[in-house]
């Protein structure tokens, strides 16, 4: 059975997923997808292979609230999802890898989603740690 699709004028929101996650069946993936359905969310699940998901922000996302003329020349307006939020999964800045962690990286990152002006929410999965034992002592 499962839970009805949201109307297409529902919020839409990216999930940044990494695709090993999603080719092994990692539950949260499902888990998540189904629990922003029930909430009346449309997801756009989005499979990451490396750390550099902003390529794929920058290249096939955008909103409604974007400015125009804002984007690269590698933005690709005729395939871009329009999106009300994103949900970043696996782990890493939206500029991951060495470059995550210098200026010019999170200068990279702040330029998309200020232009994009959506939420942007990080949710690590607990992938190596339980429920009871992360309540217990943390990450």
């Amino acid at each position: 059975a499962g839970a009805e699709l949201a109307p297409a004028e529902a919020p839409r929101v990216a999930v940044l997923l990494f695709r090993k996650h999603v080719i092994t069946k990692q539950p949260y993936v499902w888990e998540l997808i189904s629990q922003m359905e029930a909430e009346g969310l449309l997801p756009v699940p989005i499979f990451i292979n490396g750390v550099e998901a902003h390529t794929i922000v920058r290249d096939v996302l955008t909103s409604v609230k974007e400015e125009a003329g804002t984007r690269e020349t590698s933005y690709r307006p005729q395939d871009a999802a329009s999106v009300d939020a994103i949900v970043n999964t696996i782990g890493f800045p939206l500029v991951g890898g060495p470059a995550g962690s210098m200026e010019a990286g999170r200068g990279v990152a702040e330029g998309l989603l200020g232009s994009m002006d959506v939420p942007y929410y990080v949710a690590a999965p607990l992938l190596l740690q339980d429920m009871a034992s992360w309540r217990q002592s943390g990450v």
